[in-house]
């Protein structure tokens, strides 16, 4: 019997990725819905990396990085914190649905 589609809660799942000097994320990013950040865009860096290094967790344009290192709710204060620490434990949501 054919297989139920999936509901459509977002996957989420965590990625983990370090800065250092000279590298930046490489992400642009849209905070618009006032709650995450979502993004626009991936170039050279941190991100582009680490989609290389884990393709089942890749990143991509449309998904939404909901919390970084324990702070969510506010596109701010995750974007302050991607500026400030070294360190980005970072939660992305992808919503459910065809891929656009």
């Amino acid at each position: 019997s054919p297989v139920a589609a999936a509901p459509s809660a977002p996957a989420e799942w965590r990625i983990s990725v370090h800065k250092v000097a000279g590298t930046t994320l490489g992400v642009d990013v849209d905070a618009s819905d006032g709650e995450t950040l979502v993004v626009d865009d991936v170039h050279d860096g941190l991100i582009k990396e680490w989609n290389l290094a884990n393709p089942t967790m890749e990143v991509r344009v449309g998904d939404r990085i909901v919390e970084i290192n324990g702070k969510r709710g506010d596109p701010s204060e995750l974007a302050q914190v991607c500026i400030g620490d070294v360190q980005l434990d970072m939660l992305i949501s992808r919503s459910a649905g065809p891929a656009s």
